[in-house]
């Protein structure tokens, strides 16, 4: 278990977050093989599809599509929800017609029964982001996010990808850290996982931080 609360992460904690939660899921699944924080990490490396996702760049692309999905000219997300949901109840109430108006949803011209969950009003979600500027809305929050972001999390990506190549410069390389990628994904790795407990600390997190990082030296 790691540190949760609700709320809405800095975007680069998020991908921080994904990091260290694999890494300490492989700890206590490896629990007496991997003792220490370093076994963990290079095991991350080693085997993780979450490194290697992130070593493609996927935790950032799968994020970015998420969002670019919810533009005021798509609203995708919330679409599919709207079917879904149509779907699901009007089976459920015997196939009768669901009338969707502004922010109620109605049933068969009637108040919808008791349990029936409202619907997305899209042509007022869609009002409210060009009234407001909005670029984007998160899929996993519904809170916005400008094209600026999104350019941001691009660049992030690119670099971390750099940083977490296979191709080892042999002055790189140690008998601590070896992994048979740089040094420098190890490293990449640790201070991913350094982020994201100063930032639960800093913002007052409950739960606990298993792999204490930031008592530890990586030196």
């Amino acid at each position: 278990m790691v540190a949760t609360k609700k709320g809405r992460k800095p975007f680069n904690i998020h991908m921080c977050e994904i990091v260290y939660t694999a890494i300490v899921m492989s700890l206590q699944k490896h629990e007496g093989i991997y003792k220490t924080t370093r076994d963990a990490i290079n095991h991350f490396i080693k085997n993780s599809e979450t490194f290697k996702n992130l070593q493609e760049g996927k935790l950032y692309d799968d994020f970015i599509n998420g969002c670019l999905k919810n533009s005021p000219d798509k609203l995708l997300d919330y679409k599919e929800y709207n079917e879904k949901i149509s779907k699901d109840k009007a089976d459920q109430f015997d196939g009768q017609k669901i009338i969707h108006e502004y922010t109620e949803t109605r049933f068969g011209g009637k108040d919808k029964p008791k349990g029936f969950p409202q619907l997305h009003d899209l042509e007022e979600i869609k009002k409210e982001m060009e009234e407001m500027d909005y670029d984007y809305y998160e899929p996993e929050t519904g809170e916005p996010i400008t094209k600026e972001q999104i350019e941001e999390l691009r660049k992030d990506r690119d670099r971390i990808k750099l940083e977490i190549a296979r191709v080892a410069d042999p002055d790189e390389r140690s008998d601590k850290t070896s992994t048979g990628f740089s040094d420098r994904a190890y490293k990449q790795i640790w201070r991913m996982c350094q982020a994201y407990e100063d930032y639960c600390i800093e913002t007052h997190q409950t739960g606990p931080l298993p792999l204490n990082i930031i008592r530890q030296d990586q030196n």
